[in-house]
């Protein structure tokens, strides 16, 4: 019978991988497994909800065998397991997996991997990022996305656009959208657009490995990212966003550097007061916030800016300002106005890659 030694931790972590991408009630029982493939070499783990495929290549040292075993089951067993290195024995016959060490013995019933759908191969990258930078970046412009999974449509997505050697990010809802540029360290003549749910790309983000060469590439089905012993890939959208560029401000009647501690301090004490809507002002340097109820009562808040530019009030969610500015990593951000029917624009202070649009309410 065939079996195979690995270590119990790179066991663990990929298992932490994969399981993200197994799904927890599948019409089809086969996936709520994954996919073991061994090789003299390494051992692959591979799963997928169809929406989602991630594989995670380990070193080992065994014979060659598939099979695809019980993706909750197989983690507990391992996470339980007493030595360091775990050795396995799968039996053909009866489509088991035997999991033994001097003071335990376990025997998990696998499933014919036949009709497991795998992955394709993973075309040639287009663009390489830092792994930590771009998920940095895609959480300063997920949360611009609608996350109601009863949504349809392209506003629950994120585009990615590899163009003039970047990759640009950019969410938007009709409410706020973000827009940032990943610095790329090396990219190809092959361009693309495309837009991928963000909740699949949170998830995908927590698979990552810190501060290593991310490689993307991507086609008009699917996503391709390889991180490390990682391999992910992904559906992608039907529909296009509006050209962001549309919506980009040259010119603004008013400037406003602001603190993003102060204006954060702003924003929750008038949330308690407000369903979203408060009134904001700027007249010389001062910044009054302020809001009323007629079942809560009524809140104002005032801090001091910098303010280039002409006095104006309008109106603005509450919620969204918070969300910039939960975001915001500087010390300062820039909100850039004209009328209190315009776009507000915010930007950090010295980090031009970051783009946010904010809609008043009128």
């Amino acid at each position: 019978m065939p079996k195979i030694s690995i270590s119990k931790q790179q066991l663990i972590n990929g298992l932490s991988v994969v399981s993200k991408a197994i799904q927890v009630n599948p019409v089809i029982p086969l996936y709520s497994s994954l996919l073991f493939v061994s090789t003299k070499e390494n051992a692959t783990l591979y799963a997928t909800d169809f929406e989602l495929s991630v594989s995670v290549k380990l070193f080992s040292n065994g014979d060659e065998f598939t099979t695809a075993i019980p993706a909750k089951l197989f983690s507990d067993v391992i996470n339980i397991y007493p030595d360091d290195e775990v050795n396995m024995e799968f039996d053909k016959i009866s489509q088991s997996m035997k999991i033994a060490s001097d003071t335990s013995k376990n025997n998990i019933k696998c499933l014919n991997s036949d009709d497991f759908v795998t992955m394709k191969k993973f075309s040639k990258h287009s663009v390489t990022v830092n792994s930590t930078v771009f998920k940095s970046a895609i959480s300063r412009v997920s949360f611009c996305a609608i996350k109601d999974s009863e949504a349809s449509g392209i506003l629950k997505g994120i585009q990615l656009s590899r163009k003039d050697n970047k990759l640009v990010l950019f969410a938007a809802d009709g409410f706020h959208m973000s827009k940032e540029e990943v610095p790329v360290k090396f990219s190809n003549d092959n361009d693309f657009n495309v837009i991928v749910k963000s909740s699949t790309l949170d998830t995908i983000c927590k698979m990552l490995q810190e501060d290593e060469d991310l490689f993307i590439s991507a086609s008009d089905s699917q996503l391709e990212i390889k991180n490390g012993n990682i391999n992910i890939s992904c559906q992608v959208l039907s529909g296009k966003f509006p050209d962001y560029k549309q919506l980009i401000v040259d010119k603004s009647d008013t400037i406003v550097s602001l603190s993003v501690s102060s204006l954060k301090q702003g924003c929750k004490q008038l949330e308690l007061f407000t369903d979203n809507k408060i009134s904001f002002s700027i007249n010389g340097a001062l910044v009054k916030m302020n809001t009323e109820s007629d079942q809560r009562g009524e809140s104002e808040y005032q801090t001091f800016a910098n303010v280039e530019g002409n006095p104006i009030e309008l109106n603005l969610n509450v919620f969204l300002l918070r969300q910039l500015l939960d975001v915001c990593f500087t010390e300062e951000v820039i909100l850039e106005l004209n009328t209190s029917r315009s776009p507000v624009v915010a930007k950090m202070k010295d980090y031009p890659a970051f783009y946010h649009i904010i809609m008043p309410i009128n």
